[in-house]
């Protein structure tokens, strides 16, 4: 909640960071963010702002993945074989998989 906040929204205002954009429509609707985004503010306006946009599809498993590979950068730091960290985690990836 509290990214979305308008009073979070203004943080993005007077420092234009390209890729980095409020993205709600109380942000877009504030005069701070007009102010630094024009053009984007002018796209939200007119309705085209999102057109051809889609959404990035969710993977329930891909969080416990990540964790799950993070284990195989520790395991191969502390002296683990890298090649046996890593299949033993594809294994357990594959348990992920296989449970969706």
């Amino acid at each position: 909640k509290w990214v979305t906040r308008p009073e979070t929204m203004r943080m993005w205002a007077g420092v234009r960071i390209e890729g980095r954009v409020p993205t709600t429509h109380e942000g877009f609707k504030t005069p701070e963010i007009a102010k630094t985004y024009p053009d984007l503010v002018g796209e939200y306006e007119k309705g085209t702002i999102f057109k051809g946009a889609i959404s990035m599809p969710s993977f329930p498993g891909f969080t416990e993945m990540t964790k799950v590979f993070g284990l195989s950068v520790q395991g191969a730091l502390l002296g683990e074989p890298v090649q046996e960290a890593l299949d033993e985690r594809a294994e357990e990836c594959q348990d992920i998989l296989e449970e969706m």
